[in-house]
C-alpha cells in the first residue's frame, strides 16, 4: 500500500491485494535425507572403485596419490547424487502440480527452491574435476602373409585399424548438436517455456488472460530438466533400437575389422589392467588381393574355416585382462629409450613438426630401437613371448563383475583374460 498528495491538498491513497497460498511439505526433509543417504553409499561405493584401481596398478599401500584419486572419485558421484535428487523433486513438483486436475498441491517457495538450486551449482562445481589416468592403445599385426608371396608384409592395415580406432574414440553416443538444437526449438518456438508459467495448467501460447502470471522458478528448472531429458532418451532409443541393430553398430564393426585385417588391439587403461580385442583372422592371413579375399570371406560365410575366437570352436573375441608383472616390467624397460627420447623433444612442437623429430630419434641400442617398433611382435602382444609366461581365459565371477573388480591377485608370470559381454573395452572411449 502506498500513498500520495496530490497538488489540490487532497490525499489520494493507491492500494493492492495479493493473496498468496502456502502448504507445508517435507520435500526439503526428503532431500536432506536422501542426500545424506546416498552420500553414504557413494562413499562406500568410491572407495570400492580406489580400491579396484590400486589393485590394477599394482598399489598394496595408500598413498597421497591414492587418496586424492578417490577424492576426484566421490566427487564426481557427490555431483550425481545432488543432480538426481534435485532433478527427481523438481520433477516431482512440476509434473504433478501441472497434471492434477482440482487444486490441492500448491507451488513451493522459499527454501525448497534455493536448496534445489545451490544444489545444481555445487554439483556442477564438483563435476569440474580432472581425468585420473590416460589410456595407452596398441595394435598388433599378426601377420605372416601367404605361402607364395614374396613381398613383404604391408603396414598398411595397421595404420587402418589405428586410424578406425581415433574415429571410434571421437564418436558420441549422442549428438550434441542435435541435443542443443531440438531443446532450444522446444522450448522457445515450440513454447515449452511457457510451462513454466505458475498456474496448474499446459499451455504453450499465452493468452492475454495470462500476461500477468508470472513464471515460477520451480517449474522453469522442471521444464529444462524434462524437455532436456526427454530429448536425450529418445536419441539414446533410436541409436539403440533403430541405427545399432538396422543401420551400423561401430563397436561391432570395429572388431569385424579387426578380424579381416588380422590385427588385434590391446587398450591399457591402468598398470596391469586393460581390454584385448583378438583380432587373428580365421584364414591365417590377410594381406593379400582382392579376389583371395573374396575367396576367404566365402569359405567363411559357408563355415569352411576356424572360428575368429581366441579360444578354439569359439566367437569369444573381446575380453578384460589382466597383465602380468613380468610382461608389465620388461615392456617398460624396451621402451625407456623411447620414453627418454621424447622428454628430449621441445614440447612446443606440434602436429608434422612433432611427428619429423619422433622420426629423427636415434637409439643407442640398436636393439631397445627393435624392441620399441616391434614390440607388438617381439614381446608384449603374446603372453607365450617371454619363458614359462602363460594366460588363461575365464569368467568373472557374479561379485566382481558387479563391483567391476578382480579378486585374483595379478600373478608375476600369469595373465588372465575375463570372458566379456563383446563390446566392454567401450567404457573407454
Amino acid at each position: 500500500m502506498s500513498s500520495r498528495v496530490s497538488t489540490s491538498g487532497v490525499e489520494t491513497v493507491e492500494s493492492s491485494f495479493a493473496v498468496e497460498y502456502y502448504m507445508h511439505s517435507d520435500l526439503t526433509h526428503f532431500i536432506d535425507v536422501a542426500c545424506i543417504l546416498l552420500a553414504c553409499l557413494v562413499i562406500v561405493w568410491s572407495g570400492i572403485q580406489t580400491w579396484s584401481r590400486s589393485r590394477r596398478n599394482d598399489k598394496a599401500t595408500i598413498d597421497l596419490f591414492t587418496l586424492s584419486e578417490m577424492a576426484l572419485i566421490l566427487s564426481g558421484h557427490l555431483a550425481n547424487v545432488l543432480y538426481a535428487v534435485s532433478a527427481a523433486v523438481t520433477l516431482y513438483m512440476f509434473l504433478v502440480y501441472k497434471c492434477q486436475d482440482v487444486m490441492y498441491r500448491v507451488l513451493e517457495t522459499g527454501p525448497l527452491v534455493s536448496t534445489l538450486y545451490t544444489n545444481m551449482y555445487i554439483a556442477f562445481l564438483l563435476k569440474k574435476n580432472f581425468p585420473t589416468g590416460a589410456n595407452s592403445g596398441y595394435c598388433l599385426s599378426t601377420e605372416g602373409g601367404t605361402s607364395t608371396s614374396t613381398q613383404p608384409v604391408s603396414i598398411w592395415r595397421t595404420y587402418f585399424i589405428a586410424n578406425e580406432w581415433n574415429e571410434i574414440q571421437s564418436k558420441r553416443k549422442t549428438s550434441l548438436l542435435v541435443q542443443i538444437l531440438v531443446t532450444v526449438y522446444l522450448l522457445k518456438i515450440a513454447g515449452f517455456e511457457n510451462f513454466a508459467l505458475a498456474q496448474p495448467e499446459l499451455n504453450t501460447r499465452v493468452t492475454d488472460e495470462m500476461v500477468y502470471i508470472p513464471e515460477d522458478p520451480l517449474l522453469k528448472l522442471g521444464v529444462a530438466i524434462c524437455t532436456y531429458l526427454v530429448v536425450y532418451l529418445t536419441q539414446w532409443l533410436l541409436l539403440i533400437g533403430v541405427y545399432e541393430n538396422f543401420i551400423k553398430n561401430g563397436i561391432h564393426q570395429f572388431v569385424d575389422l579387426c578380424s579381416v585385417a588380422n590385427v588385434s588391439v590391446f587398450i591399457l587403461t591402468t598398470e596391469n589392467y586393460g581390454y584385448y580385442i583378438h583380432g587373428r583372422s580365421a584364414h591365417g592371413f590377410a594381406d593379400t588381393d582382392m579376389e583371395s579375399m573374396a575367396t576367404q570371406m566365402l569359405r567363411e560365410e559357408e563355415d569352411l574355416v576356424g572360428h575368429r575366437g581366441l579360444l578354439p570352436g569359439t566367437e569369444q573375441q573381446t575380453f578384460e585382462m589382466t597383465v602380468p608383472r613380468q610382461l608389465r616390467t620388461y615392456y617398460k624397460r624396451v621402451m625407456a629409450p623411447l620414453s627418454m627420447a621424447l622428454k628430449d623433444l621441445d614440447y612446443q612442437v606440434k602436429d608434422k613438426m612433432f611427428v619429423e623429430a619422433l622420426l629423427d630419434i636415434e637409439f643407442s641400442d640398436a636393439s631397445a630401437d627393435k624392441g620399441v617398433f616391434y614390440i607388438g611382435k617381439t614381446i608384449f602382444f603374446s603372453f607365450q613371448a617371454l619363458k614359462d609366461l602363460d594366460y588363461q581365459v575365464k569368467d568373472k565371477m557374479f561379485v566382481e563383475a558387479l563391483l567391476d573388480i578382480e579378486f585374483s591377485d595379478a600373478s608375476a608370470d600369469k595373465g588372465v583374460f575375463y570372458i566379456d559381454n563383446g563390446h566392454s573395452f567401450d567404457s573407454v572411449l
